[in-house]
């Protein structure tokens, strides 16, 4: 068995499955706003151990992430596939980095210091903020240029916009608006803040309707996947993308102590 950890978490995996593929079925805390189809940069990871058991990086990859970047164990988690199973494998999401980082900064140092955060931890958010930004400016003309290229050599078919869909439609399943909670958040918040009285009456409109509203928008986008898919063969999508059904499952061995 591979071993495999996923922002802390065991994760099962197989030999010549991408990341991307173990992370879906896992449920992990990563994007992949194109469906893994290597035309965005929300599925990047930072691989802290197991390099060696992963493919080469590719041209995709390197549009998207700078030398830099690259030097650090940076990877697109679409592309990189497991080639070796007895090397373990540890890796982090951007998204867990940044959620990492923000917790410390508004949560731990708010603890610490009377709900102001602490200046050291507001500076590392700040950088590591500022460094993706420019990360991403910098790549953005090599990314522009692989995808058209890979426009015109036919990599990107029609059916990649119902991959999109429906990756979307399945990180999305378990965004259920708390309108009940949400209530009581604002409440509490008028109650310490003298100043904001009608801060819960001023937002009931909007956060009665939000439910009903998200609810429709899944409903619509399950609809248009499930009718393209109908329709068409069930090898819908790119060669290198594994269909995951939509379906919720539980993390497994969960990782103790680190």
């Amino acid at each position: 068995m591979i071993k495999l950890v996923i922002n802390d978490v065991e994760a099962e995996a197989e030999l010549n499955e991408t990341l991307l593929e173990v992370a879906r079925r896992q449920k992990s805390h990563i994007g992949y706003t194109c469906g893994g189809n290597g035309a965005c940069q929300t599925c990047e990871v930072i691989v802290s151990e197991g390099m060696d058991a992963l493919s080469e990086i590719n041209d995709i990859e390197k549009s998207w992430l700078t030398p830099i970047k690259q030097d650090e164990g940076h990877r697109l988690a679409c592309q990189a596939t497991i080639i070796k199973d007895d090397i373990p494998i540890e890796l982090t999401s951007r998204v867990q980095v940044l959620l990492n980082i923000f917790n410390h900064t508004f949560n731990e140092s708010a603890e610490k210091s009377g709900l102001k955060p602490n200046p050291m931890a507001l500076k590392d958010l700040v950088e590591y903020v500022g460094k993706e930004t420019v990360s991403h400016l910098a790549t953005t003309p090599a990314a522009v240029t692989n995808s058209m290229f890979r426009i015109f050599e036919g990599n990107y078919k029609p059916e990649m916009i119902y991959e999109t869909l429906k990756a979307w439609r399945e990180q999305t399943q378990d965004i259920k608006p708390d309108v009940e909670l949400l209530k009581e958040k604002l409440t509490n918040l008028a109650e310490n803040k003298p100043q904001l009285p009608n801060l819960p009456e001023l937002f009931a409109p909007i956060i009665d309707k939000s439910k009903p509203i998200f609810k429709q928008v899944n409903e619509a986008v399950t609809n248009i996947i499930e009718s393209q898919m109908m329709s068409s063969s069930k090898n819908i999508g790119t060669s290198q993308v594994q269909r995951i059904e939509i379906e919720k499952k539980e993390k497994k061995h969960e990782m103790k102590d680190k």
